[in-house]
């Protein structure tokens, strides 16, 4: 097949930087280089193939997922410096604990996704409202707060979900 699949940068001596922007938007790509560095924004949009991210991951600017049909989690060490877009990755389970975003992450309709480590809730930033029901997190730390959207002040240690609704 003539499809992009895979992608090699460098001789493999030493973990792959790229100067600038990476667009692998729409292509079959399935795997990315160990130790990836992108000095700009990662464009891994509607790559259904790809099923994993490589550990050590460092992307200074945005990293998009959205689409991403097959990715399940995020590799221990990402770095993502700008905001992080998760939508549509339908069978996405899990962030990594030790995961960084500098700026804001959107996760929509990432309908597998049970739990989220207490780190990353002050990074979401949830979706407009739409017609249709997409990914919302609630905090559920007494009975008067069940259902009301999280707050940046939010003092609850776990967060578990049942469908596209993540609960305290």
């Amino acid at each position: 097949s003539a499809c992009l699949r895979t992608i090699e940068l460098g001789d493999g001596s030493e973990p792959p930087h790229i100067r600038g922007n990476l667009n692998l938007g729409d292509t079959m790509i399935e795997t990315l280089p160990e130790g990836l560095t992108v000095h700009g924004s990662l464009d891994l949009a509607n790559c259904t193939e790809l099923r994993q991210l490589p550990a050590g991951l460092t992307v200074d600017g945005d990293l998009h997922l959205t689409g991403c049909e097959k990715l399940e989690e995020l590799p221990p060490g990402l770095v993502v410096g700008g905001s992080m877009f998760l939508i549509r990755c339908l069978a996405f389970r899990r962030f990594s604990s030790d995961m960084q975003v500098g700026q804001y992450l959107l996760c929509d309709s990432c309908h597998e996704l049970t739990s989220i480590p207490l780190s990353l809730i002050h990074m979401l930033q949830q979706p407009r409202p739409r017609p249709v029901r997409t990914c919302c997190f609630h905090e559920e730390s007494s009975s008067q707060n069940r259902g009301r959207p999280v707050t940046n002040n939010s003092s609850s240690q776990n967060w578990r979900g049942s469908g596209s609704q993540l609960m305290a």
